[in-house]
């Protein structure tokens, strides 16, 4: 018998003997929305998003390591900022990885890059900092996110192995934050409660959304995909509430 499973953007197959007895386990499904645009312009605009706000904006986004539909998100978000493009930076959320390539730039990015100034976190570079969480992590911020008027985060909610989900205050934590902010966070998955599909009595979790306190932003929208990668809800406002909203739409696909 021969199973295929996703594996990144790919597959892999395998080839069971026989006499094994083999069931692949599959989420519940949830039907992607027809027009993905309308689901994510309705999710912006029942939560106060700040129109024409003033200064400098930044719009933190998911970089090469994550399946994020983040130009899908882009086209209602800007419209409905109504900034003009010189005064919006999108800040690559690269946490600890290495920078964005020009390539995956564009492909995250799709019409949109190139019209707006598009930089990646450096984790030693340039940072603000904001003292300490109550487990003892120091809180480091990308200078060019902390710097910023209004300050916005994009990404996606989903099953996180040791911080129970990503999306929400994983983009600031680790997304633009320190390299010594997120080695002391991420220490804490060796701690009771650092499970996947868990917020409440996660250490890493509450680590994080502390630091997310300390440093602050001012609008998140993240969504959820199938295992296709289709959008089947968006969620807008404070990224505690987001992260939240998402995780419950997460579990009816994966949790039993």
């Amino acid at each position: 018998m021969r199973i295929t499973l996703p594996y990144g953007r790919t597959y892999l197959s395998a080839e069971i003997p026989g006499r094994a007895d083999v069931e692949v386990l599959r989420p519940s499904p949830l039907r992607p929305r027809s027009d993905p645009g309308s689901v994510i312009g309705a999710a912006i605009d029942s939560s106060g998003l700040e129109e024409e706000p003033s200064g400098r904006v930044v719009v933190v986004v998911d970089d090469h390591t994550r399946p994020c539909p983040t130009e899908a998100m882009l086209g209602p978000l800007l419209s409905r900022l109504r900034v003009p493009a010189d005064r919006i930076t999108v800040l690559f959320a690269t946490g600890t990885h290495r920078a964005v390539r020009p390539e995956e730039a564009r492909e995250i990015l799709g019409r949109f890059y190139g019209r707006l100034r598009a930089v990646s976190h450096d984790c030693r570079g340039a940072l603000a900092e904001f003292g300490s969480t109550s487990r003892g992590t120091p809180v480091a911020v990308d200078e060019e996110y902390c710097s910023a008027d209004y300050r916005i985060l994009l990404g996606d909610v989903e099953p996180h192995y040791f911080a129970g989900y990503g999306g929400g205050r994983k983009s600031i934590l680790p997304g633009v934050s320190g390299y010594e902010t997120v080695q002391a966070n991420h220490e804490l998955m060796f701690e009771p409660g650092a499970e996947v599909g868990v917020l409440d009595g996660n250490p890493v979790h509450e680590d994080m959304e502390e630091a997310a306190d300390k440093v602050g932003a001012d609008f998140t929208l993240n969504v959820v995909q199938n295992p296709e990668g289709e959008v089947v809800s968006a969620h807008a406002g404070h990224y505690r509430e987001v992260l939240r909203a998402g995780a419950r739409v997460v579990d009816s696909m994966y949790k039993v």
